[in-house]
C-alpha cells in the first residue's frame, strides 16, 4: 500500500511544481530553488559521477527530484500558513447580517404566469416552446 502512495506523490510532484511556480503567493525565492540543481553540474563531484554512465545519471536525477520535493514542501507550507492566516481573519471579521425571509418554490408554468402579468400589454405574446413529437 505504501509503494502506491509514493508512486502517487512521485506522479503528482511535477504538476505540482509547474502549479506553485505561477503561483502568486509563493515568494520568489523558493521558486528559484527548483533552478538550484543547474549547479551541481559544474561541481566536480558531477563530473566524476559523470564517467560512471549509470551512476551519474542516478545522482543527477537524485538531485532534480529532491530540489522539486523540497520546493513543492516549502510552497505547501507556506500556502497552508497563508490560508490558515485568512481562515483565522475571516473568523476575528465582523458578524455578518442574517436576513430573515419566507420564500416558495415555484415550478415553470407559475414563474410564466407571473411574468405575463407583470409585462405590459404589447408583450403579453409568449409563445412557450412546444415539445417536438417525433412520427416514423
Amino acid at each position: 500500500m505504501f509503494g502506491v502512495l509514493k508512486m502517487r506523490w512521485f506522479f503528482t510532484l511535477l504538476p505540482r511544481t509547474i502549479r506553485y511556480l505561477g503561483d502568486g503567493r509563493v515568494p520568489f525565492y523558493y521558486k528559484i530553488l527548483p533552478f538550484l540543481f543547474i549547479f551541481f553540474f559544474f561541481t566536480p563531484v558531477a563530473r566524476l559521477m559523470s564517467l560512471i554512465p549509470l551512476l551519474g545519471l542516478l545522482d543527477e536525477f537524485t538531485i532534480l527530484l529532491l530540489s522539486l520535493a523540497l520546493f513543492t514542501y516549502l510552497s505547501e507550507k507556506v500556502l497552508k500558513r497563508k490560508m490558515a492566516r485568512q481562515q483565522e481573519d475571516v473568523a476575528n471579521s465582523t458578524p455578518l447580517e442574517i436576513i430573515e425571509g419566507d420564500y416558495k418554490v415555484m415550478d415553470q408554468m407559475e414563474k410564466v404566469v407571473k411574468t405575463k402579468e407583470a409585462l405590459p400589454a404589447s408583450a403579453h405574446e409568449i409563445h412557450l416552446p412546444t415539445p417536438h413529437l417525433h412520427q416514423k
